[in-house]
């Protein structure tokens, strides 16, 4: 006989409860196997959704073929080893089919996406699997509708979403315990928005590493918030648009159906929860974070909800 004892987390997710336990892994979300004999979905070891969950994804490759210093998130949702773009690679070197090749004047569209899949990666900006050519250089970027997931149409090497979806205005990421010995600090999320028949498990989108240069975010008491929004002083700003990632302006149509959190900096925090809100005047949503695998630095996104009548992040309180 088997004794199931877990987190409510573990009984309830995303639909997956106790009165309705998982028999196969089509039942359980991505990055989750159904446990048969408790009926539960497990976090599936290794498993991404985006290529910040991955450990390194930001370093710096140590050789070009198997390197151990940078990984990628995998079409079948698997850390591997390899380079997610150029700024994994050292001078002179290219980021090609997530391996770093030396600098190399392309010729046509084909040429950039040799070995990828060549469908863009929305929730990524840059994106990492499709390319075009442009002055002998390989840039990020579809070339026509086919290389968009379903719904999106090329726009000036840009997959444009759907008209009449609404769209993320800002993160705002609160504190339960400050950061402590922390040298380095910041947070890469994964969130997933509406579900539709494109998109299963919800919409994707995926930030880097969101840290507000010069000052300090995340060492505050209990309840401290750090809100990113892509703009510096209420004026749109590159460097935080970059920040914010494929997350700025995604179109995830005033829904939140869970994802990931990872802690990319030194020392130990923890998060207390995530809001998100819109270009819109939809209600703003709250994740609450509980924590998966053992180093103690990645979460679950888990227990969304609207915030109704609150429509901004600002109005939270509770």
């Amino acid at each position: 006989m088997s004794l199931c004892v877990g987190l409510s987390f573990e009984i309830c997710h995303n639909g997956i409860c106790d009165e309705d336990r998982c028999t196969s892994d089509d039942q359980c979300p991505s990055c989750f196997t159904c446990d048969t004999a408790c009926g539960t979905c497990k976090t599936t070891p290794n498993c991404c959704m985006s290529h910040q969950v991955c450990p390194d994804w930001d370093g710096v490759c140590d050789a070009t073929e198997n390197p151990t210093t940078c990984n990628y998130c995998s079409d079948d949702h698997l850390c591997t080893p390899g380079c997610i773009d150029n700024a994994n690679c050292d001078a002179g070197y290219q980021c090609q089919a997530h391996q770093c090749v030396e600098d190399r004047t392309c010729t046509d569209d084909a040429f950039c996406n040799d070995g990828v899949s060549n469908i863009c990666d929305i929730e990524n900006t840059p994106y990492t699997t499709c390319f075009y050519c442009e002055g002998g250089e390989c840039k990020p970027g579809c070339v026509t509708d086919a290389n968009c997931p379903g719904g999106y149409t090329c726009q000036d090497h840009i997959c444009e979403y759907p008209p009449g979806k609404v769209l993320i205005e800002s993160i705002t990421v609160r504190t339960k315990t400050g950061c402590s010995d922390c040298s380095k600090e910041g947070v890469t999320l994964s969130l997933l928005g509406e579900k539709n028949g494109h998109y299963l498990d919800g919409v994707p989108c995926a930030t880097r590493t969101l840290d507000h240069s010069g000052s300090t975010d995340y060492d505050g008491s209990n309840g401290s918030s750090a809100r990113f929004d892509g703009t510096l002083g209420g004026t749109e700003n590159d460097a935080e648009r970059t920040m914010m990632g494929g997350c700025y302006q995604a179109p995830l149509n005033a829904q939140l159906n869970g994802g990931t959190m990872v802690w990319q900096g030194t020392g130990t925090w923890t998060p207390r929860d995530i809001c998100i809100d819109w270009m819109s005047d939809n209600f703003a949503w709250q994740c609450s974070t509980t924590p998966t695998g053992a180093t103690g630095k990645s979460w679950d996104l888990v227990d969304c909800h609207d915030l109704t009548p609150f429509t901004k992040c600002d109005d939270l309180t509770r």
